[in-house]
């Protein structure tokens, strides 16, 4: 049996020097992307663009990585921690007396979330077909409502984060600027069917002991997460314990600013993997997402329409709560209008819900039947 050899005091240096090399120029790109991030979160806060702290950190890695010629990286712990806050924070929005909300009307609600879940792989298709994108970046970028979340998980996923963020987030301004503007002018004309306004319920008040329970959140859901191997664990494990939590009657503020830097960090690992090979091809994509996304807010207002006949459900309050997404700007549209605006956010989180758990496990099979991003690689 050959003796183990042994590493001389120089090679052992040598390696320790290589590796704190790897990591120092790891973290000072990391601090470099934070920097040109931040300003720019920043900047489209002020600015009044939807999801500031996401959309301003891609579209600067975006530019940073197209002015260099070259991907940058944000650490694979960086990123993991993002996924499990993000998780964590989703799974606290959920009111606890959702399904108390939605009463007997759950049945009807959940037919509309499966013709919605049809609808969105429908997209995903014709997206596959006409834009040359792989099934499961498609459907990830369709599946409406929790867009920071899905872009979060989309890599792990076997999609394209990049494609992903694009078709998401047009989507959510579409909905955002679109919606408002149509229910306003449209409300005149069914002003018969609103409802008494129900206030929206407050959210908890912060306390000193929720920061500790966030990160014991996090990581208790880490944990679920990698041993019973769901789908993008890192954000679904925290999501599946907090909401378990939530559900139970847990009462946790997550703080914005720890959420904002949640969503920076998913915005700057995204933005800066973009390339000029990809910018070439996201004219043909946004012409036919954008036609995709107008289909798709009428079919969802048809959907709102059938929804409202077979329930008690007011018509404002039935649109609002089926469009694509876009739920702060239905809740704020809902509560102008004289909606419901509790009811709009449980059918919005509903849907959200049902779409997240459903939607990994639907993109890792499209990815391994379809071939994910070998399928993307190759159309590029």
């Amino acid at each position: 049996m050959p003796s183990p050899r042994w590493k001389t005091p120089r090679q052992i240096g040598r390696s320790l020097w290589l590796r704190a090399r790897h990591h120092g120029r790891a973290l000072g790109e990391c601090i470099l992307i934070g920097l040109v991030a931040t300003p720019a979160g920043l900047a489209f806060a002020r600015i009044g663009i939807p999801v500031p702290w996401l959309l301003g950190p891609l579209f600067a890695g975006l530019l940073m990585a197209l002015a260099t010629r070259r991907p940058w990286r944000v650490p694979r712990s960086v990123h993991t921690v993002a996924q499990a806050l993000m998780g964590v924070a989703f799974g606290l929005r959920l009111p606890p007396d959702v399904f108390g909300i939605i009463g007997p009307r759950l049945p009807a609600m959940a037919l509309l979330v499966l013709v919605t879940a049809l609808l969105s792989i429908g997209n995903g298709f014709l997206l596959w077909r006409w834009a040359r994108i792989d099934p499961a970046t498609g459907f990830l970028g369709s599946i409406p409502g929790a867009a920071g979340s899905i872009v979060a998980v989309s890599g792990d996923l076997g999609a394209d984060a990049r494609l992903v963020a694009v078709l998401q987030y047009l989507r959510v301004l579409l909905v955002a600027f679109v919606t408002p503007f149509a229910v306003q002018h449209l409300a005149p004309l069914i002003a018969g069917s609103n409802s008494p306004v129900v206030p929206v319920p407050e959210p908890a008040s912060f306390q000193a002991w929720h920061l500790v329970a966030i990160p014991i959140l996090g990581l208790v859901g880490l944990g679920l997460g990698r041993v019973l191997h769901l789908p993008a664990g890192m954000f679904m494990g925290p999501f599946v314990v907090t909401t378990l939590g939530t559900l139970s009657g847990l009462r946790i503020a997550f703080p914005g600013w720890l959420f904002a830097g949640a969503l920076a960090s998913v915005g700057a690992a995204i933005g800066t993997q973009f390339d000029w090979a990809l910018i070439s091809r996201l004219g043909r994509v946004l012409v036919i997402q954008t036609s995709l996304v107008m289909l798709l807010m009428l079919a969802a207002a048809g959907l709102g329409y059938a929804f409202s006949l077979v329930t008690d459900v007011p018509l404002v309050t039935a649109f609002l709560g089926s469009t694509p997404g876009g739920m702060d700007a239905m809740i704020a549209v809902s509560i102008e209008l004289g909606a419901d605006p509790p009811f709009v956010m449980a059918m919005q989180m509903i849907r959200f819900f049902l779409l997240l758990v459903t939607g990994p496990w639907v993109a890792r099979w499209l990815a391994g039947r379809f071939g994910g991003r070998r399928a993307d690689a190759k159309n590029a």
